[in-house]
């Protein structure tokens, strides 16, 4: 009897191996259109998403106000300390990278795992204002939020202002603690502008926003020119952000000891000094 039950049971697995087998890879994955089931971060093969629009690098018109100049970025690769993925399932990483007002995000590298790899590039106008960039590496999940497996706020290398190309690996933080998440490499250049150039520009800009532009549609502006035009809007038409306080940056590190100074600060500073926002985008980081 004891000898049925096993021949059975063992009847029961294969053929549940067998179904499993013949499910087609695509099984229970949500289309993003209507012509292609693939992750927003893959609809460009080798590109960038540019404030979630699909962006290209092309030959832009226009130059922001307060621009430094031109800053160049390629995200080839990182080595990360831990898979956050299922178990035996590699994770399927991309990274978020912001420049200003500016959010670039790469395609996604299904199953990198630890070693994911983009080789990505994104050329940025540099506000005068910005002596740093935030990046953020996700693991791309089907039914629940993409999680957020490390981070880091990189000082630009004041190299890259005396027409050098900086390759380097930076650390990453992360659950691990800080620096202790791994490394990513990016490549950083910088080219000036004539500010004769950018004067003139400026004025094109000038009456851009007077014709009342909709800068929500991408196919009427430039998206990078768009959130240059909607910060230089904030900046006008909204009070000014809340400085920064050491005191405000303790009392959130209070409320969240395990994560790294820089990044409540970056986050304060993107909240505008709000804490509720703020305590909300740490709570979400933390998850």
């Amino acid at each position: 009897m004891a000898d049925e039950k096993a021949a059975l049971k063992a009847q029961m697995i294969l053929e549940e191996a067998q179904v499993l087998k013949s499910i087609p890879d695509d099984f229970l994955r949500l289309p993003t259109s209507s012509t292609a089931a693939v992750s927003p971060h893959q609809q460009v093969p080798g590109g960038l998403m540019l404030n979630g629009v699909s962006y290209q690098a092309v030959q832009q018109h226009y130059i922001p106000p307060n621009t430094r100049g031109k800053l160049q970025i390629k995200i080839t690769s990182a080595r990360l300390t831990k898979n956050y993925g299922a178990p035996f399932v590699r994770m399927d990483p991309y990274c978020r990278i912001r420049v200003g007002n500016v959010v670039y995000e790469t395609p996604t590298n299904s199953s990198g795992g630890k070693n994911p790899t983009w080789n990505c590039t994104l050329s940025t106008y540099l506000p005068t204002s910005i002596d740093s960039i935030y990046l953020q590496i996700f693991d791309e999940r089907s039914f629940t939020d993409d999680e957020c497996v490390a981070w880091s706020r990189i000082t630009l290398p004041p190299a890259i202002f005396n027409n050098e190309t900086i390759d380097e690996w930076y650390p990453l933080s992360g659950r691990q603690g800080e620096g202790q998440e791994g490394v990513i490499n990016l490549v950083m250049s910088f080219r000036e502008i004539d500010p004769n150039v950018i004067a003139q520009q400026q004025q094109l800009m000038q009456q851009q926003m007077q014709q009342q532009v909709d800068i929500d549609d991408p196919n009427l502006i430039d998206p990078e020119l768009a959130a240059a035009l909607e910060a230089s809007k904030n900046e006008t038409g909204q009070p000014p952000a809340v400085p920064i306080t050491d005191e405000m940056v303790s009392e959130m590190l209070a409320m969240f000891p395990t994560v790294e100074v820089d990044v409540i600060r970056a986050i304060l500073e993107d909240k505008r000094g709000d804490k509720q926002d703020a305590a909300t985008a740490l709570l979400q980081l933390s998850d």
